[in-house]
């Protein structure tokens, strides 16, 4: 009956060691297309560089606009096919669904918090100002500087 088991361990131990190296095989295998993937974007982004400084002089420069837009686009777009691209797609989906979780606050509560909020500014900033003033005068008495000395 052990032995069993003990095969049965076996068998279920080599078989996550096989799923284990078939994922670490994939996963070289993605970051080796990545690699390729970020080659063709830079080459791309290079290109676009380079064209628009290779055709300055040409006459009609909303086509030139128009290319560079093109090319960018292009190489935007293979940068979101690799593994980083992926994620940051799902970040901005992730983001996307955290913001309609949000309360938002009504206009009536934003235009009170603001005003709230400016007061306090104005009212700090006067006794900022005030302080300001006393310590002006007080160092002109102390030093025997000030206007009428």
């Amino acid at each position: 009956m052990s032995s069993n088991v003990k095969n049965t361990d076996n068998a279920v131990k080599q078989d996550k060691k096989a799923k284990k190296e078939i994922a670490n095989h994939e996963a070289s295998v993605e970051r080796s297309n990545d690699t390729f993937k970020w080659l063709g974007v830079f080459i791309l982004a290079a290109a676009a560089i380079v064209g628009n400084i290779y055709f300055r002089d040409y006459q009609y420069v909303s086509v030139r606009i128009i290319a560079v837009i093109a090319v960018m686009a292009l190489a935007v777009g293979l940068a979101l096919l690799t593994t980083k691209g992926k994620s940051f797609i799902n970040l901005a989906r992730e983001s996307r669904t955290e913001l309609r979780k949000v309360i938002w606050p009504t206009r009536k509560e934003a235009t009170q918090t603001t005003m709230i909020v400016a007061a306090i500014t104005i009212l700090i900033s006067l006794i900022l100002w005030g302080l300001d003033g006393i310590l002006i005068r007080l160092v002109t008495l102390i030093t025997k500087f000030g206007v009428g000395v």
